[in-house]
């Protein structure tokens, strides 16, 4: 029997993995996909002729809590010792929006603080600036493994025929992976976008951060409220989408100091892309 192979896709966040595991990585039959909350009695389960492809974007670290670069070249590591040298899967994003949708995700998990206090080039800010370079993660994945497949958010929206012509090829299928012009347009996993959004959930989650230190006195995330589906985050990305057309973004001086400081560091992700 042909030895199986195995691809592994691990991030970054933000940057199109909702759409590539729902829309492109299970349309590939000849692999098995195993997403990251599958556990290893998923994986022996599902152990047949084909070949494995584990998508995971928390394999690129932890972005709320420790060092999100050194967490990411742990893991690395330690895919290195479990797998060998599988094929490698890895997407960035460029700076600017990466950085403005890590903090709308910080808010959708229950965070309250300010844009200014979430980041800025100043080192005692959650997330640090230096944690967002991607030269370096390039550079340690292609040392420790043969095959690499980088592709971007943006040219992933802009040029799609050739990135799945290319990753097919990469993934040695038989056929170019096919997705329908309506799934191509099927929105997944939408965050929330305007300033009232924004706004409301920053202040529902205050509201829950000092409502979380009185007792008996449930989390406005609690399963029960998970469960009807009516949390801070859900009201404000279900209900509140259509309300508010002022589009939350980060200011001019903000996005002009991010670019400068990025530009040589996307430059070089760009010339890396595999397409």
């Amino acid at each position: 029997m042909q030895e199986n192979k195995i691809a592994i896709h691990i991030g970054l966040h933000k940057t199109g993995t909702s759409f590539l595991q729902e829309q492109v990585f299970s349309n590939i039959d000849s692999y098995q996909l195993i997403r990251g909350w599958h556990s290893l009695r998923e994986i022996i389960k599902n152990n047949k002729d084909s070949s494995f492809l584990i998508s995971d974007e928390g394999i690129s670290g932890d972005f709320l809590h420790g060092n999100y670069q050194n967490t990411f070249h742990k893991n690395i590591v330690l895919i290195k010792k479990l797998f060998g040298d599988p094929k490698i899967i890895v997407g960035f994003r460029k700076q600017e929006d990466f950085i403005l949708s890590l903090y709308k995700q910080y808010l959708q998990q229950g965070g309250f603080i300010d844009f200014e206090e979430f980041f800025s080039f100043n080192s005692e800010k959650l997330i640090k600036s230096d944690e967002i370079l991607f030269e370096n993660r390039i550079k340690n994945i292609e040392e420790m493994f043969s095959e690499v497949f980088i592709y971007t958010q943006e040219s992933l929206i802009e040029r799609q025929n050739e990135f799945l012509n290319t990753i097919s090829r990469f993934l040695n299928l038989d056929n170019p992976i096919y997705i329908s012009n309506r799934d191509r347009k099927r929105k997944i996993n939408a965050s929330i976008k305007t300033k009232l959004q924004v706004n409301t959930l920053k202040k529902l989650n205050k509201i829950n951060h000092i409502l979380s230190s009185i007792p008996f006195i449930p989390s406005l995330y609690s399963k029960f409220f998970k469960k009807i589906g009516f949390t801070p985050r859900n009201l404000c990305q279900n209900y509140f989408g259509g309300l508010g057309k002022s589009v939350y973004s980060l200011s001019p001086i903000v996005k002009l100091a991010i670019n400068d400081y990025y530009k040589e560091d996307w430059d070089y992700v760009q010339s890396k892309i595999s397409y």
